[in-house]
């Protein structure tokens, strides 16, 4: 990036802006994935972007000259990874979802699942692969959504979450046979008319 520490500097911030806006809805599904909260993880996701304008500012690496978006986007997941275990330990408060934003998400899971039609329906669709995926731990909620959301590789993923591609790639195997069992156990809940 140009002289991110100007902040008049326009190629600097339409470059940081670029990589923002590829970057945002990866970042905020990742931190989603992790946390199970849209505005926990809304949060978390601007006040990782706000740390990378800062960096950004002073010329710091990853952005600067010779740092390519690769490295930028990976050193953003690695931030936001690390923001969520932290807010993970620090949460001590039951935990209220916003019914708006819930229907949102199920119009769009429903369109995937045209068996799933009715509301009730879609929110024990829903609920289910949410318990599914905050069973998991936040090393292995982060290896999935990583991997499976975001196209992270093993070895990108292992420099996000502090580990060897061979641990990575370990663990996603062990989290997506969790993960399955758990939405199955969840899923055989389901009301009988919600079943294909």
């Amino acid at each position: 990036m140009n002289d991110p520490s100007d902040p008049a500097s326009g190629p600097a911030l339409d470059e940081f802006t670029a990589l923002c806006e590829r970057c945002q809805g990866h970042l905020s599904a990742f931190l989603r994935g992790i946390v199970g909260d849209d505005e926990l993880a809304r949060d978390l996701a601007r006040d990782t972007l706000l740390a990378a304008w800062r960096v950004a500012r002073n010329g710091t690496p990853p952005f600067t000259a010779g740092h390519d978006d690769d490295e930028r986007r990976r050193w953003l997941f690695h931030v936001a990874y690390r923001r969520a275990v932290s807010a993970l330990c620090h949460r001590r408060v039951i935990h209220w979802g916003s019914l708006d934003a819930l229907m949102g998400e199920h119009a769009r899971a429903s369109e995937a699942h045209p068996s799933l039609t009715g509301f009730e329906d879609r929110v024990a669709e829903s609920h289910a692969l949410r318990a599914a995926l905050a069973a998991l731990a936040p090393r292995d909620a982060a290896c999935v959504v990583l991997i499976v959301v975001c196209g992270f590789t093993a070895g990108e993923t292992g420099a996000i979450v502090g580990a060897s591609a061979r641990a990575v790639a370990k663990r996603f195997a062990r989290a997506k046979l969790r993960l399955r069992d758990v939405y199955l156990a969840q899923s055989a809940q389901l009301p009988e008319r919600s079943r294909p």
